[in-house]
């Protein structure tokens, strides 16, 4: 789980932490999941200007990621809630995980630490500020119903 309950590690022993919940900060990362991963980059990197060094490793972390996949997993995570049954839940995770294998950067994640070892992906685009809504959305919209994730008929 990326975010649990309590406070964020790095807390420094005999000093009041001045970092945020991680209930708030998961609050703000979601709320900003549009256009904002910049923003949710910054907040990560402010609680380990402050001494939070789980906060820097995983901006450093993220960073090293696919852009268009950190977008589309912010993304998911405000439409999750939203799914009303298992089903639904299934079904868009499905469709965002066939159209995510289609896409040029996992391919060029798997070539950068399976094939070539280098860990040097070369994701397309490299810049998080020019993957439009648009762009993300096409993640979310249905399959074909002959692609769609159906449950087991027993």
């Amino acid at each position: 789980m990326l975010f649990g309950g309590g406070r964020w590690l790095g807390k420094q022993e005999g000093k009041k932490s001045q970092t945020k919940s991680s209930v708030d900060l998961q609050r703000e990362l979601v709320a900003v999941h549009d256009a904002q991963l910049a923003h949710a980059l910054q907040a990560l990197d402010d609680e380990g200007e402050i001494g939070d060094g789980w906060a820097a490793r995983e901006a450093e972390i993220i960073r090293k990621k696919s852009p268009m996949a950190c977008k589309v997993s912010l993304k998911m995570l405000v439409e999750s809630p939203y799914q009303l049954h298992f089903v639904d839940e299934m079904r868009m995770e499905y469709g965002i995980m066939v159209r995510m294998i289609r896409h040029p950067d996992f391919k060029e994640g798997v070539r950068a630490l399976l094939i070539d070892k280098d860990n040097k992906p070369n994701w397309h685009p490299t810049n998080p500020a020019v993957i439009g809504d648009a762009d993300v959305e096409k993640f979310f919209e249905p399959l074909p119903p002959e692609e769609q994730w159906a449950p087991f008929d027993f």
